[in-house]
């Protein structure tokens, strides 16, 4: 035990750490534009290079260690953009699929409503002309008496459209 105490008195001794740093301030006085040198290149290779950021809790990081750090988040960004462009693309179908369907009955709507249209004249020209013949059989003569009747009903039967009967 007293050769430990002894080892450890003689390393830890004033002096000695006293003189060890004054030749370390000597040292940096007499190197400092070298030691600049050094720490400058050491600064621009740990940022540029390491992936490992010790000092990261202090407010240093590194190039390489950020790229680590959001290229998960940057997978996962990636793959969702993916997943909504193939849902964007899968909606653009479904609603032009929709539009031309739309058009197509907007087509099939005008064809409906122009043959409305052509019916409604037709209907139209059918009630003048029903109306007309109406008229001119009540501005016509009335036959009087039976057998007058029958044979305006004969000469009539032509005009109406009855089928012979015989």
């Amino acid at each position: 035990m007293l050769p430990i105490l002894f080892a450890a008195k003689a390393l830890f001794a004033p002096a000695r750490i006293f003189s060890f740093l004054g030749n370390v301030v000597q040292f940096i006085f007499k190197y400092w534009r070298q030691i600049a040198v050094v720490a400058m290149i050491g600064t621009i290779m740990y940022q540029n290079f390491m992936i490992w950021e010790g000092l990261k809790w202090v407010g240093v990081r590194t190039i390489p260690g950020i790229v680590q750090e959001y290229q998960d988040k940057l997978n996962v960004i990636e793959e969702q953009l993916g997943e909504c462009e193939d849902s964007r693309t899968q909606l653009k179908d479904a609603i032009n699929t929709t539009n031309e369907q739309v058009q197509q009955w907007a087509n099939k709507s005008k064809e409906l409503q122009k043959s409305h249209d052509e019916l409604a004249k037709e209907l139209a020209k059918m009630r003048r002309s029903s109306e007309e013949r109406v008229q001119d059989i009540l501005d016509g003569p009335t036959p009087q008496g039976c057998e007058a009747a029958m044979q305006y009903l004969r000469n009539a039967k032509e005009d109406l459209g009855w089928p012979e009967t015989h």
